[in-house]
């Protein structure tokens, strides 16, 4: 633990003073058993990477397939090396201060051998993690036995446990602590990126990594605070522990080149332009890198173009670029031979269009917040309509095959040509008076796009029957542009409504600013003229959020059908909400709060790309927090469940029994489970209706159990009776979280179902009308077996639904 702990460090600025640790699966078994450790080993789809992390690890390496391919050769060249070590090779890592370890901790012949097999294991992981995509080992952690009976050791030596999610803190903290180094010695950008100066790094931070805030920096403490100064492991042991490391066969050859791309990748990640575009020229004041403004025309910042040739020069401090005519090219900016920004940009003599200020981070449009250029609505319906008769033409004496590629082109093309027209730049149309920006939507330009879409659709349909099936409605983005005031008010006639409601178009989503609001063209939005009218104001002041911590403004909502206030709907609203200061917070524990009689009501949401979004039945109040919801009896799951509680519990999905009582190990009944997936995945819905005998309207599930049961999640045990209090079982569990992903994530069901269940020992006892879900759920491991069994009739504990509430929460696909 406490020589993991060690390496950890020695590798972590070693393996390259920005990003550089583990990934390299385990495979040593069985020496557990041999010393007589008991250990509880978790399966590898139970344990949950935090998913920031992930995000993080991520960006780096899509930031590196972005690079030449000889840079992704390199990574590869050195996750292969790290995994081709042997126990020997990582034992000359750790062995000259080895006897310090043994010393401080006690160790006994038979514990000596534990305690190494598992930090050596701990080693490799920590030190190939950022170059590991996918992360698998970090999992090993929890499920390889041997680490696990070191760790348990090492705990009992130290009373400091270390877990997979105290491991990440470890990493990620780590980066943060070299990224402040860098900026702080801001003339080292080229030498994080030619790997010179490592040793200097890792003397310079070990101080703030043995004092930062996780469990691994918690056993480094241990082990060098101690009355024998000659026993302490010391920032010279960390120098030398990574010398040995970088000195081992295989590693000498690939590490450094594999830490120059990753290094490259990592920056790259972390860079963006300041620049603006005016007609045919483009230009840059600065590189933002690593929070670093890195001046454009800095030496040793070479910049080269592609594509259609752009003139280069410099002016007043910027670097300009100006193109000869109309047409596209890719700028890219190099550190040291090494591409740390790239963009491709279209220029035109006439953009009239998104153009950002000096000085503003590029952002590509559309998007909330950026405006979006008029688009030539007939033109492009006209020539989509040409383009699917050229396309659609072929399918005359296609085998099957090639229809099915010409019906899918016809598709593409389509679906591309609605996309464009259906965002209308709206902003040139609004008004301000008193304090208020005011759109009335024009009729005659938004039926033209409502219109054209169908006509599109109908010409496809016509063409190519049943083609149209599986296009998923949208709808029309009015974007009102950047708005500096805090009130808008945007009137949307019912004849619009009525027609994108006729053309089977999902609604209109109202962007103002970075704020979005989707209105569905449903039946509470067709007695009227519809009136949408959104505040904005500061949270400082509002009794609600006092000694919380907001990462938003407060949105106040409402909206009136025909003059008459609705403040709930039958189909829900889609608010997409910006996320701001969110520094020192938790991401993972941000929650849509609803502001009720000066108290929150959390939500949850979906951190999307800077936003929460957020499906709503109704309209109120709302500011973004950090709910951090704390339990004081989870401590025997929290290895395998703590954070999924946290974060279902800071999204509204789940409470505790009482105060602080989660009370993880009771068993969970089928009223409780559908509120915690109907809460969690956003599927509330005031409108909907159930016919159980033994729901009744003022239960505290009611709301919850009609809204599963008019979606189809959930089914009485008889006609009549849903039996609320009865204890779900695991195939009920399984077949509503296949359920409702089908719904939200369009999952199709599983062909083979019986040869997906054949894989579990008791599969052909599940009952036949759950066959389905929990081959669906078992494949995406929603929901997992135990020992080559499913357990279909067994009921689940509180905290195990937590576990599957929360992955259904993060399911991607």
């Amino acid at each position: 633990m406490t020589m993991k702990r060690k390496i950890a460090i020695s590798t972590l600025a070693a393996s390259m003073a920005v990003t550089a640790f583990a990934g390299i699966p385990l495979s040593s078994k069985g020496l557990a058993e041999k010393v007589g450790f008991q250990v509880n080993v978790a399966s590898a789809a139970e344990i949950v990477i935090d998913s920031a992390f992930k995000a993080k690890i991520k960006t780096i390496h899509d930031a590196l397939h972005k690079a030449d391919d000889q840079h992704i050769q390199d990574v590869r060249d050195f996750r292969d090396a790290l995994g081709a070590l042997d126990e020997e090779d990582i034992e000359d890592v750790i062995l000259p201060f080895w006897f310090k370890v043994v010393d401080q901790l006690e160790l006994i012949e038979q514990e000596e051998v534990v305690a190494k097999k598992g930090l050596k294991a701990i080693l490799t992981v920590v030190m190939g993690s950022y170059y590991d995509e996918d992360l698998k080992a970090l999992q090993e952690i929890a499920v390889d036995p041997d680490v696990i009976a070191g760790l348990t050791l090492l705990e009992e030596k130290t009373g400091i446990e270390i877990t997979v999610a105290e491991v990440v803190k470890f990493l990620d903290q780590s980066e943060g602590i070299v990224k402040n180094y860098v900026v702080a010695e801001q003339d080292n950008l080229l030498d994080l990126i030619n790997a010179n100066g490592r040793e200097d790094i890792i003397r310079a931070i070990a101080p703030e990594l043995r004092a930062a805030d996780n469990n691994v920096s918690a056993l480094l403490r241990f082990l060098d605070n101690n009355a024998s100064e000659e026993l302490n492991i010391t920032t010279n042991d960390l120098v030398a522990a990574y010398n040995a490391f970088t000195e081992l066969p295989g590693i000498e050859d690939t590490y450094e080149d594999a830490t120059k791309a990753l290094g490259t990748a990592y920056i790259r990640a972390n860079t963006t332009a300041l620049g603006s575009t005016n007609g045919l020229v483009r230009s840059y004041s600065a590189l933002r890198v690593l929070g670093i403004d890195v001046p454009a025309t800095q030496f040793g910042l070479t910049w080269t173009t592609s594509g259609n040739t752009l003139t280069q020069s410099t002016s007043n401090g910027n670097r300009v670029f100006t193109a000869s005519g109309n047409g596209t090219s890719t700028i890219t900016a190099s550190i040291g031979n090494r591409v740390i920004f790239e963009e491709t940009v279209t220029l035109t003599a006439n953009t009239g269009g998104w153009v950002p200020g000096p000085g503003t981070p590029v952002t590509p449009p559309p998007g909330p917040g950026t405006e979006t250029p008029p688009v030539d609505v007939p033109g492009v319906i006209g020539a989509v309509l040409d383009e699917l008769d050229d396309i659609l033409a072929g399918l005359e004496g296609a085998s099957p095959s090639e229809r099915a590629e010409i019906i899918a082109k016809a598709i593409d093309a389509a679906v591309v040509a609605i996309d464009k027209i259906a965002n209308y730049n709206a902003a040139s149309s609004v008004t301000v008076a008193n304090g208020v920006a005011t759109l009335n939507v024009s009729d005659a330009d938004v039926l033209a796009i409502i219109n054209g879409i169908r006509d599109i659709k109908a010409k496809l349909e016509s063409l190519a029957p049943g083609s149209t099936n599986g296009l998923k409605p949208r709808a029309i983005a009015i974007h009102l542009g950047a708005i500096s005031e805090d009130q808008v008010s945007v009137n949307i006639s019912q004849a619009l409504f009525t027609a994108a409601r006729n053309a089977g178009l999902a609604g209109f989503e109202i962007v103002a600013d970075r704020l979005s609001v989707t209105l569905p063209a449903s039946n509470s939005f067709a007695g009227g003229a519809v009136n949408l009218s959104v505040e904005r104001e500061t949270p400082n002041g509002e009794p609600a959020v006092e000694g919380v911590r907001t990462a938003s403004q407060i949105y106040s909502f409402d909206v009136t059908v025909g003059g008459n206030a609705v403040t709930t709907f039958d189909r829900q609203v889609i608010l997409k909400i910006p996320v701001v200061n969110t520094d020192g917070l938790d991401e993972e524990l941000l929650s849509l709060a609803k502001i009720v009689n000066g108290d929150l009501e959390f939500h949850g949401g979906f951190l999307r790309g800077g936003f929460i979004v957020e499906p709503r039945d109704s309209f109120s109040s709302y500011v973004i927090v950090e709910n951090k919801v704390s339990f004081n009896d989870i401590g025997s799951v929290n290895a395998w469940a703590g954070r999924q509680i946290q974060v279902m519990a800071a999204k509204g999905a789940i409470q505790g029994r009482a105060a602080g009582q989660f009370v993880p190990r009771d068993n969970v009944t089928r009223a409780e489970f559908a509120k915690m997936l109907v809460r969690a995945m956003n599927l509330e819905n005031n409108s909907a209706t159930h016919s159980f005998s033994d729901v009744n309207s003022g239960d505290w599930f009611a709301p919850y159990v009609a809204a599963a049961a008019d979606l189809g999640i959930i089914n009485g045990r008889s006609a009549t009776s849903f039996a609320p209090n009865a204890l779900i079982t695991r195939a009920e569990m399984a077949t509503m979280l296949a359920r409702t992903l089908s719904i939200t994530h369009e999952l199709e069901a599983i062909s083979d179902v019986d040869g997906a269940l054949a894989a579990f020992i008791d599969g052909a006892s599940i009952h036949s009308t759950l066959r389905s879900g929990v081959a669906l759920a078992a494949s995406k491991e929603l929901i997992i077996g135990y020992q080559g069994n499913f357990m279909p009739n067994d009921n689940a504990t509180r905290a195990e639904a937590a576990v599957m509430v929360y992955r259904a929460f993060n399911f991607t696909e």
